[in-house]
């Protein structure tokens, strides 16, 4: 039952409204609950200092790694460029007097195409050795000519392509020993001359309606039978294929 204090004031019996009573009043328990929080809290912030410090100590480790791998991958590029420097340098010829004198003495059998040294190599206008397996774009494959006519290559193999085919449809030649092919297209088409093993990938011949070209290459050291064609859409279906026959 509520009653009137002595300020006239409505309490409920028992309830203590001094000024004196505040939070030090509390109950024991109530003061132990509030240190333990305190306390889980230090922990928690100790273990994040933790966490943190090993999360940084195993990104420096990653770091050093990273520039570990970083210095051996550089390390095998420079012995990479050295080899490849090292190549070069063994295809180039001994001395320049040497491709000089190559040059020199060698002949040509197409205006244009490449040289024939007296020793039966197939070389460039600075003396290096031309290849037969690279690609056709490549510099070292041997070059065709320019339009020329048939009365500039009179030692040239001759052939002839049209919609009937090459003519002749097959020549031979001794193994290792250079020659100069010329072709002549016809009127009605362009050709493109290709061999169909992967050793003479660079030997080619482009030529337009009633041209002719030449390229001059080095025969095959192995004997057999090497099948060309005309790579031109829907020439090799209409029957323009040849063989060339090492012995």
């Amino acid at each position: 039952m509520e009653e009137l204090n002595n300020n006239n004031e409505i309490v409920s019996p028992g309830l203590d409204t001094s000024s004196g009573s505040n939070q030090s009043d509390l109950p024991t328990g109530s003061r132990l609950t509030a240190k333990k929080r305190v306390v889980i809290l230090a922990v928690l912030v100790l273990i994040l200092l933790v966490v943190a410090m090993f999360v940084l100590s195993g990104d420096l480790g990653i770091d050093k790694n990273i520039g570990t791998t970083e210095t051996k991958k550089t390390e095998q590029n420079t012995t990479s460029k050295e080899n490849v420097e090292k190549i070069t340098i063994e295809k180039t010829p001994v001395t320049p007097e040497e491709a000089a004198q190559a040059i020199a003495s060698a002949v040509v059998e197409a205006p244009g195409a490449n040289l024939i040294t007296p020793d039966g190599r197939v070389v460039d206008y600075d003396g290096n050795e031309v290849k037969n397996d690279v690609l056709k774009s490549d510099p070292r494959a041997p070059q065709q000519t320019g339009s020329i006519s048939l009365e500039q290559v009179p030692f040239a193999t001759k052939l002839e392509l049209s919609a009937a085919g090459f003519s002749p449809k097959e020549f031979k030649i001794k193994k290792g020993e250079p020659l100069t092919i010329s072709l002549s297209g016809s009127n009605d088409s362009s050709h493109v001359f290709k061999f169909e093993d992967k050793s003479l990938s660079a030997i080619g011949i482009n030529v337009r309606a009633g041209e002719t070209r030449a390229v001059t290459f080095k025969a095959p050291e192995v004997a057999g039978s090497y099948k060309f064609f005309c790579d031109f859409p829907g020439h090799i279906e209409r029957g323009e294929i040849g063989v060339m026959i090492v012995e």
